[in-house]
């Protein structure tokens, strides 16, 4: 996973924070195959997550963002930018 804007951390620093477990305790959760991230299996607890990335511990969803989209009708001449060369 490339490095994203989505406040993206390393997996081990996040089940850290999230369950007050040590590195000693994450090391033996991921060699035991009991996290997974957007459902696959991960034991590499350097796995870089983002706000999206589904994480499911020992079967309990730790964390579950889903995305949402919106999609806006723009009436002409209205101006939707945070920089306009014109105004």
């Amino acid at each position: 996973m490339a490095n994203h804007p989505l406040n993206t951390r390393r997996l081990d620093s996040f089940l850290g924070k999230m369950l007050e477990l040590n590195k000693n305790q994450i090391r033996l959760l991921l060699a035991q195959n009991k996290v997974s991230v957007d459902g696959h299996i991960e034991t590499n607890r350097e796995r870089l997550i983002n706000t999206f990335s589904v994480i499911i511990v020992d079967g309990q969803v730790i964390q579950n963002n889903p995305s949402c989209y919106l999609m806006l009708n723009k009436p002409i001449g209205v101006v939707s930018a945070t920089q306009d060369h014109e105004h």
